[in-house]
């Protein structure tokens, strides 16, 4: 029995509204302001109660700002699906920034999520990535660690459906 955690909680909340409140305290933690921001107390104390009286044989986490919650289950194979890896791309948007201020804004931003990427990835069990440049990334940053990763690409074989063997229909 394998559970999506998403689906288990979130009938009712919408795990990724921000909170004012919450945003503006973001600036000042050390985790993304995307993860503090959109952190539910209501869809942590659901996930805790849920983990109480089931036991599935894994937690897929989908993205960075559940994967906090599958964090709350205990003794359970955590799988993180790190479907786009944000610091790379992070790291990418700084390079491109031009001023002080949007150059240092963009630094912290890409800091603040290589930490927390970094930590989180180490946390689970197995993880998955969609691109052979997202697996040299997260396979440095568990070099020291027996963590299971794969890359499970997106649903398109490339080799078979090569880039401009059709056209777009927009609107479709």
């Amino acid at each position: 029995q394998i559970a999506l955690l998403l689906i288990i909680v979130a009938e009712q909340h919408d795990p990724f509204a921000a909170n004012t409140r919450q945003s503006l305290a973001g600036w000042l933690s050390p985790k993304p302001q995307i993860v503090t921001s959109s952190y539910s107390t209501e869809m942590a104390s659901r996930v805790r109660s849920k983990g109480k009286d089931w036991r599935p044989d894994a937690i897929v986490a989908m993205t960075f700002v559940t994967a906090p919650y599958a964090l709350l289950l205990p003794d359970v194979p955590r799988i993180l699906d790190v479907d786009n890896h944000m610091a790379r791309m992070l790291y990418e948007k700084y390079t491109r920034a031009t001023g002080i201020p949007s150059r240092a804004r963009r630094w912290l931003a890409w800091k603040k999520f290589q930490h927390y990427e970094d930590d989180l990835i180490r946390r689970f069990s197995s993880v998955c990535v969609v691109s052979d440049q997202d697996f040299r990334v997260v396979r440095s940053i568990l070099a020291t660690h027996a963590n299971t990763l794969a890359i499970v690409p997106n649903g398109v074989d490339i080799a078979a459906n090569p880039v401009g063997l059709a056209s777009p229909k927009p609107n479709t």
